[in-house]
């Protein structure tokens, strides 16, 4: 079966690919995915290829700004 794979982005947190797959039946599509999904990150553990998610740093200029009230 042809499996067609394409980098479709490079963002700042990780690069985006997208396979598609061809199946005899509509049906089966979804146990695929999900076959494909699992191959994959086992694959990329397997090398050592880790999945980054989003990490924001949040820098606090001038504290005497802010104000902080605790619930009672």
């Amino acid at each position: 079966e042809k499996i067609d794979v394409k980098v479709v982005k490079l963002g700042d947190s990780g690069i985006t690919i997208k396979a598609w797959v061809w199946v005899k039946d509509s049906i089966d599509a979804f146990e695929v995915a999900c076959y494909l999904n699992k191959k994959v990150k086992e694959d990329f553990d397997k090398v050592g290829i880790e999945i980054p998610f989003p990490q924001r740093e949040v820098r606090i200029l001038n504290e005497e700004s802010l104000s902080v009230t605790t619930p009672k």
